[in-house]
Order: structure tokens, then C-alpha cells, then sequence
């Protein structure tokens, strides 16, 4: 498998689109204002692989498989 690492998150398109494509996600964002946004993308796109998101003012890495 292909994984794709996206170090600037932003509303999480990358990682919607990875998801779809059938690839795991990586991906780093700082602004923790976009966390409502990144999570209801991933939602929108919940379907196969791995993905884990770090979210820098929380300085823990969040995973979730999705199946």
C-alpha cells in the first residue's frame, strides 16, 4: 500500500481524497480550529484504511481505522 503524508492538513482534502483512493493518510496540522473540519471529512470519506492525524496543540497522535 501507498501512504500519502499530507504536513499541511488544512480541512483535511488530502486525506478525504487518500481514503477514497484506497491509500493510508498521514497528516500533520497546527491550527486546531480545522479539527471539526478534518474530522468531518475523514467522516464523509470512513471507509478503509488506517490514518493518523496529529493536531500539534494537542501533542498526541489521534489514529482511527476505519472499515
Amino acid at each position: 500500500l501507498e501512504n500519502i503524508f499530507d504536513p499541511f492538513l488544512g480541512s483535511g482534502t488530502t486525506t478525504k481524497v487518500a481514503k477514497q483512493l484506497r491509500r493510508n493518510s498521514f497528516g500533520y496540522e497546527i491550527d486546531l480550529e480545522l479539527k471539526p473540519i478534518v474530522m468531518r471529512e475523514i467522516a464523509i470519506a470512513q471507509k478503509l484504511m488506517t490514518m493518523n492525524i496529529l493536531f500539534c496543540g494537542e501533542m498526541k497522535m489521534e489514529s482511527s481505522e476505519m472499515m
